[in-house]
């Protein structure tokens, strides 16, 4: 998710509050480390939003040292730090509905966005007192498959100019494209699927894509997995499988300063 794909957040983030997938990417393990073990910002502010940029366009970015987040509901700053890709529950004003904080740290000199993640876990579990862990079930879930005649989705390069970009629903989700886990992850969300979807597409990469389906009963047009298979050559699988789950143990709201 590619020095910073942060930047997705900038078109993605209106469909995201509507209940769509974080398009944020950059694998880091899960392991999760005492704070002693990791670095940390040097300098940090926690601010309120001003009302009067309440609707300007959330913007989420970590570069050269320093981590910003303004207007990003602080339940998908804890999914960029912890690189969390299913759903998970926050307080009413950590989610999308809440007010949002401006983030702003730096540290002592460049750092890599692997090291800024693991800043931005110690600054939130400092700050926010926030602490999580992680559970694994068994249970239904779908495999998001290649179909038979192969993906129709076409594969575009992150450093290269903008594409078509990524459209769900007749809406830019995206202007650079997802990367297959990202597919599976909003797929999830999709009250017609229901379940958690694993990404067994095997492909590597980041494809653009339109997507259109019916939501409803009454609406014109192909359900969810007719339209997978029709217009990005993918299919869901119906199995059982590990799901890992995040659970929030604790997160309270920071003093400002």
């Amino acid at each position: 998710m590619h020095p910073n794909r942060c930047d997705t957040l900038k078109t993605g983030m209106k469909l995201h509050l509507s209940g769509m997938a974080l398009v944020l990417n950059v694998a880091l393990g899960h392991s999760q480390t005492g704070t002693e073990a990791r670095p940390e910002f040097e300098v940090a502010s926690i601010k309120p939003q001003a009302a009067e940029l309440s609707a300007s366009r959330p913007k989420l970015s970590c570069s050269d040292g320093s981590f910003s987040s303004s207007g990003v509901p602080l339940k998908y700053v804890i999914e960029w730090s912890y690189d969390i890709r299913n759903e998970f529950s926050v307080p009413n004003w950590a989610g999308p509905s809440g007010n949002t904080d401006n983030i702003y740290a730096k540290a002592a000199g460049p750092v890599s966005l692997a090291q800024c993640r693991l800043m931005t876990q110690r600054l939130l579990e400092e700050r926010f007192k926030l602490k999580l862990h992680r559970e694994t079930k068994e249970m239904s879930v779908y495999m998001l498959v290649v179909g038979k005649e192969g993906s129709k989705m076409r594969e575009v390069k992150t450093d290269g100019p903008l594409g078509d970009g990524v459209w769900l629903r007749g809406r830019l989700a995206s202007a650079k494209g997802w990367e297959p886990w990202m597919i599976a992850a909003t797929l999830a969300t999709i009250p017609d699927v229901g379940r958690p979807v694993l990404d067994k597409t095997g492909l590597k990469g980041v494809f653009e894509f339109r997507l259109n389906y019916a939501a409803a009963s009454n609406e014109d047009g192909p359900d969810i997995f007719r339209a997978i298979q029709d217009q990005l050559g993918l299919k869901l699988l119906s199995t059982k499988g590990p799901v890992e789950f995040v659970v929030l143990d604790r997160l309270e709201k920071p003093t400002e300063n």
